[in-house]
């Protein structure tokens, strides 16, 4: 009721979305160069990469690897 009614949000949007807050700090840190992206994924809760790069779509409208390519060029 609260996420549907206040947030206006199911509770599994609202749970992907900070699931994937945690992998991008993750990501910024440095982890995706020693960890594969199933580790990441699996750390932050998700029980598949297909599931992980779905919910990584829908919060930031590009997979995992699309958003470190682009994390690769800005440092370069």
């Amino acid at each position: 009721h609260y996420f549907n009614d206040h947030l206006k949000t199911s509770f599994n949007d609202w749970k992907n979305h900070l699931r994937i807050e945690y992998v991008v700090s993750e990501i910024n840190d440095g982890k995706h160069e020693n960890f594969t992206l199933e580790s990441l994924a699996s750390s932050s809760g998700f029980a598949s990469r297909a599931n992980f790069n779905k919910a990584f779509l829908v919060v930031l409208n590009q997979t995992p690897t699309e958003y470190i390519r682009g994390l690769n060029l800005t440092k370069k």
